[in-house]
This record gives structure tokens, sequence and C-alpha cells, in this order.
């Protein structure tokens, strides 16, 4: 079995995800964590008078969580190596428990109980410094998406990773931003303030000198203004998306919201928005919203498991400020996460999937209505509900061949009108 890391996961509430084999080391319960941005699997709670580390992966269909000690005595390299073990132990057949993490703290108890030392200047590598500089961000509070926002950015300038930062010249930076300038210009303005940051800390935490204090943007480097033009996306780019929310690396309330979007082409308002009590019979009944009426949709096998859930939402998410309060994966939090891994929206993926059925021979007209309710007459708009399952099964064929994996999509469910 593979192993599914859930650390951006504030989203569920982990009693309602955890299989009944699950044993006492496994904590039903819900809890405000943010995701460490460098070690899949490991998670930090912040307290009132100090933080925890948590392993926190999910793995043969449920969540695995430990608590492995406080910030205050154990350092955040030692968690992670902790992490990593468990992990490979679990890849291995063996599920890690208190006896598990005791037994692990007794391996690191040299390492336990005090602070690590920082290494002298002259090995602190690029790679090393950044690392170091989340670590303290995180350290002071800050979110978790601006961590792992910043972490994005820096993977633009890893080829510098493995230098030594003495090594390094303000004028090293200014050639490699100026070639991803030419290319991605908002990615080269803000790649270049974030340098700066990191070398500001490294000044101020006196493992270094401001050497990029001078630094510029490169000619063609421009801020971001915000909402751009995106060109559809192609069936390869939905296909790899899939991929994505398959894998493990993400929330699974966020990475389930985006497969649906992918394999429906809904908006993720009308996604993240929907109930248990929406699915009946294998069949989704969508709410009408603005001017759209209410349709049905008849889904295909995975649809049906992506939508298969014991919550009063099928994404839920625990809300940081307030973690006595679940609600729905908020939309802001899925189009992100889809841009992010996608460079895409909503409507770029409707569009392909429209383009797709339209080669595969479905009309204008009914590429039209599977997204919206055809006719108020019960015995067309059921004829509509007939042809809106035959199309998300053509599409899901697509993208499950396209993945290479082998899928039996089955009938569709008898069709009922919407209510």
């Amino acid at each position: 079995m593979g192993i599914r890391s859930d650390l951006h996961d504030r989203t569920i509430a982990a009693g309602s995800r955890i299989g009944a084999g699950c044993n006492a080391s496994c904590y039903p319960v819900v809890m405000p964590q943010t995701r460490d941005p460098l070690q899949p699997g490991l998670a930090h709670r912040s307290g009132t008078k100090r933080g925890t580390w948590y392993l926190r992966v999910a793995h043969g269909g449920r969540l695995v969580q430990l608590l492995l000690g406080g910030d205050d005595e154990m350092p955040v390299q030692v968690a992670r190596e902790i992490v990593r073990q468990g992990i490979a132990d679990l890849d291995r057949g063996i599920t890690p428990d208190k006896r598990w993490v005791a037994e692990a703290r007794r391996a690191h108890a040299d390492r336990i109980g005090r602070t690590e030392a920082a290494p002298v200047q002259a090995v602190w590598t690029w790679g090393w410094s950044q690392r170091e500089y989340l670590d303290d961000l995180r350290r002071k509070g800050r979110s978790d998406r601006t961590v792992d926002d910043y972490a994005g950015i820096l993977k633009n300038l890893s080829v510098f990773d493995p230098h030594l930062v003495g090594a390094l010249t303000i004028d090293d930076f200014r050639r490699l931003l100026a070639a991803i300038a030419i290319e991605r210009p908002s990615t080269a303005f803000r790649a270049t303030e974030v340098a700066r940051s990191v070398s500001r800390w490294l000044s101020a935490s006196g493992r270094g000198d401001d050497f990029l204090a001078d630094l510029k943007p490169p000619p063609g480097a421009a801020r971001s203004t915000g909402k751009q033009e995106r060109p559809p996306s192609t069936i390869d780019e939905i296909v790899e998306i899939v991929r994505r929310c398959r894998d493990g690396s993400m929330s699974p309330s966020v990475a389930g919201a985006i497969e649906t979007v992918c394999l429906t082409g809904l908006r993720v308002r009308q996604v993240v928005g929907a109930r248990p009590s929406d699915v009946r019979e294998g069949v989704w009944h969508i709410a009408p919203g603005g001017k759209r009426g209410g349709f049905s949709l008849p889904l295909t096998p995975r649809l049906r498991t992506l939508l298969h859930a014991s919550d009063e939402w099928l994404f839920p998410e625990v809300y940081t400020r307030d973690p006595s309060q679940i609600g729905p994966v908020t939309e802001a939090a899925v189009i992100i996460a889809l841009r992010r891994i996608g460079a895409t929206t909503a409507t770029g993926i409707r569009t392909a999937i429209a383009g797709a059925l339209a080669d595969d021979g479905y009309s204008n007209d009914e590429i039209e209505g599977l997204h919206g309710r055809v006719s108020d007459d019960p015995i067309d708009e059921a004829d509509a509900t007939a042809r809106r399952g035959q199309m998300l099964r053509t599409w899901g064929e697509v993208v499950e061949r396209e993945i290479g994996f082998p899928t039996l999509l089955g009938e569709v469910p008898p069709i009922l009108p919407t209510p």
C-alpha cells in the first residue's frame, strides 16, 4: 500500500476517516495542524505553551497519527528523521504505535532535549539556508499557505541548492533570474523578493552576509496583476492533475474536490458545497444556483467513491481560527491548489471535456446540457440526465485510459428526475 500524506489537512474530522481496525495509537480527534513544507508526513501543532510534532499519514484506508514530542525538546531535524523512518516502516507492513515512538525517541535520545547546534557558516549551502529560513517562518507563526508559497518560489532557484552560500554572488542570481523572466516574468519578480528575504535572514541570524541586498528584479520581470487569461486545459494536463490528486501529496479533501472537478467539469463552488445527502442511489442531485436550475448527474464508480462520506460535508475542513467549527473545504483553497498543480481553472477543464466529447460524436446541445438543467418537463429532463451519465462515462474512460489503469465504469444507474 502506498502512503498518503495528510499534511495540509486541517480538513477532516479524523474519526470519520479512520478504519474500523485503528488502535488507540491512531488518535481519532480533530486538531488544527500545519504541515512541514520539507517532509511529507510531519505535522506541527501550535499550543499555548509549546508546539508539538506529529507523524500524520493515511495508510491502508485509515489515518495514522502519532505524537512524537514537543518542539521545545525535539529539533525539527529529528522529527523529520523519525517520520521518514515511520513511512518506510509502513511501506514494509509495520504499523507505528506508541511503543514504536518510544523506541524511535530512544534511538535519538542524544539529540532530544537540547537545541541542535547550527552548522558553522562554512558548510551553509543555499539549500540548507532556505530550509532553515522556512522553518523559522513556521516557528514565527506564518501560515502554512505562506510557507508553502515561499517554498514553491524557492524551487525556481534550486540550481544553487548544493552551493555554499559564501561561494555564491549576486551576479549568479541576476543571471538566473534574467533567464526565468523571459518566459515567467511574475515568477522572476517574486523569486527576487524571496531570495532577498533569505539573504536578510542569513544576516539577521548571524549565519552570513546580506549578499543579495542590492538584488533587483531583472528586466522584463513584473509583479502579477492578478487575474490572467489561461488557455483551455489539454487532456494530458488534466490526466496529470488527476495523478497528483491520487498520489497522496495533498489533503484528501482538496484532492478529492479537484479530482471531482476534473471528472465532471463542474464549478468549484458546486463541488465544495456538496453534502452526502445530495447523492442518492448513485445520482448526484445538484441544487439550483443563480439562474441555473437544479439537475441530476449519474455517477461513475470512481465518482461514487469520491462522493461517499459520512460527514456533514463531502469534502470537510476544520477551520483553523475556530477548530470546533467544521465546514466544507473552501473554494479558495481548491482554486489555489488547482492553479498550483495544473496552472488551470475549472473553466479550462470544462472546455477540454467539451472538446473530448465533441471528438467522440456528442452534439453541442448534448454537451451544453452536461452542466445544467435542460427542460422543466420531467421526461425530457430524465432523458438529458441519462445522456449526462453517458458523457461522464465516456470522459471517465478517456482519463483512466490515459492514466494507464484498467477501469470498469459500469452501467449508468437508474435515472430519477430531480425532485
